[in-house]
């Protein structure tokens, strides 16, 4: 794996450390993104390990603080719409805590301040994350409640099209930085 990738990796576990706790739906969410990224369990295993050690001295926020991950981004050697998706997963990973946490937020707006992404589309993104949320729960009430049947299916099926909808408008808005690189 990339140097680029083990640094974003061990930002998201870091990430996730800030705060001193850890729920199950943070590890699959994690588990979910390292997959994406090609990485093996035992790859993750590794990574995790290294942010232990390194945050036994330092907090996570230190450790992140000082990662070359925020430096090299600056540099130019991760594009605008990398660093949006990697704002994007940060908000994911968050977003089991519901309310996300002040260390959490702190590593955030850290990221937001030295990649120089507009705090907006930060904002923008937990807005989507909420509706996301919303339409989710919507869809397990809609499971749960209504009798099996067309309705039931038809409900279903445009709960699920209207959630897709809503993640591709993500990937346009991160596409839309990267035009203004």
């Amino acid at each position: 794996m990339s140097n680029r990738k083990r640094e974003e990796v061990a930002l998201y576990y870091l990430y996730l450390m800030s705060d001193g706790r850890s729920l199950p739906e943070h590890k699959k969410l994690f588990d979910e993104i390292c997959q994406k990224l090609g990485f093996s369990s035992n790859d993750q295993q590794k990574i995790i390990a290294v942010c232990k050690a390194s945050s036994k001295s330092s907090s996570p926020y230190e450790v992140i603080e000082g990662n070359r991950l925020a430096e090299a981004a600056t540099d130019g050697d991760y594009s605008s719409e990398l660093r949006a998706h990697i704002i994007w997963n940060l908000v994911n990973l968050g977003y089991p805590d519901l309310l996300v946490s002040a260390n959490k937020k702190k590593v955030i707006d850290h990221l937001l301040s030295k990649w120089e992404i507009d705090p907006e589309i930060y904002t923008e993104m937990l807005d989507i994350a909420d509706t996301v949320e919303a339409l989710r729960k919507q869809m397990n009430w809609a499971e749960k409640t209504l009798p099996p049947g067309g309705q039931k299916e038809a409900k279903l099926k445009s709960l699920g099209e209207n959630i897709e909808r809503i993640l591709s408008d993500v990937e346009i808005t991160i596409n839309e930085l990267a035009a203004f690189e």
